[in-house]
């Protein structure tokens, strides 16, 4: 969606954004301490070389340079290492600022975010000491003030685990927060600020992909989903948004109405309005990352900590 700036015409005519990721993006010096590392275990000295090596062995080279750099400052659980750069050309600047700035593709636009995403990328700590070093080596190169305010909003006390306290400051950074950055970016600078729906699903797993058995399961039962009437409501909400740009127009005969993001404010205001989904209740909702927790690590422009 930020490809070029959205500067030319969009290799597509609609968006459908499933729990997007925006993970600490790397800066041209520690990209090239990664192609460097990747050199010294394939025995070559250029890309040229690289290109050369089989498929099994460029796999067991890259598990190899993950696995050392794992473990240690700056790479901290959830990130996924190698990732995009910003070269200034196809990827011209960090998603909060493309956003901010409205270079991104305008298109009609539908976003959605599971209630736990950051449990699969969260390991157990459990002292103090250990919540800190944790938070410091996913967010490199901050100082007190910026940590002492992150534990303020995340506090310790407001979880029954360090675990918990963790899965939540890590789902807003990576998955929760971008959606609503995303979902009111398309709304003040889209084509169409009615064009844009955001939800938030509370059933299945409720981990991260926690609606793909409820959607993509290739068999139409959709056995992986354990509700299959809110199987059949999911699916065609996002089946009639693929057809019509619009997840209403040929939702299921049970579904409620899907209102976009902007409805529900009065005297012009948007009403921030998300699709709240549970096993047993579809209703709609204000955009709970419409937030102070949000708007912080928006402010603190958090996806350059990961540029060292």
């Amino acid at each position: 969606m930020m490809a070029n700036g959205g500067s030319d015409f969009p290799p597509f005519r609609a968006v459908l954004a499933e729990y997007p990721w925006w993970q600490p993006f790397q800066n041209v010096s520690s990209a090239e301490r990664q192609y460097r590392d990747v050199l010294a275990l394939s025995n070559c000295s250029d890309i040229n070389c690289m290109r050369t090596l089989s498929e099994a062995n460029l796999h067991t080279i890259q598990q190899t340079v993950m696995d050392n750099a794992y473990g240690q400052p700056p790479y901290a659980d959830g990130d996924f290492y190698f990732g995009p750069v910003v070269d200034g050309r196809f990827i011209r600047e960090l998603p909060n600022e493309a956003y901010k700035n409205g270079n991104f593709y305008k298109v009609p636009f539908m976003v959605d975010h599971d209630e736990w995403e950051g449990f699969a990328y969260s390991q157990l700590v459990n002292e103090t000491s250990e919540v800190l070093m944790d938070a410091e080596t996913f967010f490199p190169g901050r100082g007190p003030s910026f940590f002492s305010k992150l534990f303020q909003l995340y506090p310790t006390s407001a979880y029954n685990s360090t675990f918990w306290q963790r899965v939540d400051w890590f789902s807003d950074v990576v998955v929760d927060c971008p959606t609503y950055f995303m979902a009111k970016a398309q709304t003040d600078r889209g084509y169409n600020g009615s064009a844009v729906w955001k939800m938030r699903f509370d059933a299945g797993s409720e981990v991260h992909g926690a609606t793909a058995p409820f959607i993509y399961d290739i068999n139409l039962n959709r056995p992986g989903a354990n509700n299959q009437t809110l199987a059949d409501i999911m699916t065609w909400y996002f089946i009639s948004f693929v057809i019509d740009n619009d997840p209403n127009t040929l939702r299921a005969a049970d579904a409620p109405f899907w209102p976009s993001y902007s409805a529900g404010g009065q005297d012009g205001l948007i009403g921030f309005s998300t699709l709240a989904v549970t096993y047993t209740t579809i209703e709609v909702e204000p955009d709970q990352q419409n937030s102070a927790k949000c708007d912080f690590l928006d402010a603190e422009g958090y996806l350059s900590f990961g540029m060292y």
